[in-house]
């Protein structure tokens, strides 16, 4: 196996992340930072776990990454975009996530919900 092979697969796994990401941005219109510094696994679990019924996602992941994703969301898609019909076809102005891109610093989750934040919070602080 060549070193251009093992690379492949990292790069799937940012690119489907870059999707999911690009998707969750438009799907919710709330979205709260916590700070996970010094927070356990199994916390992390449980929180995730009590906000799934809230219909609330925990995103942590590389927050270049979400930086990335965030500015090419709120960008209206060009030709030259990979699935660019579709992008084109759900696009919407999402302006609103711009304050997320200056607070995405150090270990940090992203709740998205489009519900009551009151309720998340009431979770988290559960666990």
């Amino acid at each position: 196996m060549c070193i251009r092979d093992r690379k492949e697969p990292k790069k799937d796994k940012k690119d489907r992340f870059f999707e999911k990401i690009y998707d969750i941005l438009g799907q919710y219109k709330k979205a709260l930072l916590v700070n996970v510094k010094n927070i356990s696994a199994d916390q992390i679990h449980l929180t995730r776990k009590g906000l799934r019924d809230l219909d609330a996602i925990v995103l942590m992941g590389k927050n270049t990454l979400i930086r990335k994703v965030i500015e090419a969301r709120m960008r209206e898609p060009v030709e030259t975009d990979r699935n660019f019909a579709e992008k084109k076809k759900n696009w919407t102005n999402i302006d609103h996530w711009e304050p997320l891109l200056k607070n995405l610093k150090g270990s940090v989750a992203i709740i998205f919900t489009n519900g009551d934040l009151g309720a998340c919070k009431e979770v988290m602080e559960q666990f």
